[in-house]
């Protein structure tokens, strides 16, 4: 397969990607984006604690 073709495609997938999440957040009337940074937040948060916790105990 050639370069240029490869290139197309992954950009035709990306665009394939923005709209489905674009469909889902005016589906639910969520933003995908702030919600995944959310949980990975959150995610950050619940580590930190954990290992606070096992420190003072």
């Amino acid at each position: 397969m050639k370069l240029l073709s490869i290139i197309k495609m992954t950009v035709s997938m990306e665009k394939e990607k923005n709209n489905f999440s674009a469909t889902l957040e005016k589906l639910f009337g969520l933003d995908l984006r702030s919600l995944a940074l959310f949980r990975v937040g959150l995610a950050k948060e619940v580590r930190i604690r954990s290992c606070f916790d096992k420190v003072n105990n």
